[in-house]
């Protein structure tokens, strides 16, 4: 499942409601292409406004705006590099 928020949302994922990007109502899927997490704000405004949401695949979703403007929301990184200290080479 991909954790998606509206972007500039800074609800942590596991404070947040798994939803479907096209509702059951609507005939969405219940698979993980078809999934995210959305902070309850959000996923009420997603449904009752003009706000719409479309997953362009590898975790992105995309936020349209009611004026037609387009958000990318991109999942971080799996993996993250960190410097080593300057200790020298590393123990490997």
């Amino acid at each position: 499942m991909n954790a998606a928020a509206r972007p500039g949302c800074t609800r942590p994922v596991h404070r947040c409601d798994c939803d479907r990007t096209v509702a059951a109502v609507d005939g969405g899927p219940t698979c993980a292409e078809s999934l995210g997490h959305v902070c309850r704000r959000h996923h009420t405004g997603k449904h009752h406004t003009a706000w719409r949401v479309r997953q362009l695949g590898h975790g992105v979703i995309e936020w349209i705006g009611p004026t037609g403007r387009r958000y990318a929301d991109r999942p971080p990184a799996v993996v993250r590099f960190v410097p080593l200290a300057d200790d020298g080479p590393p123990p490997f």
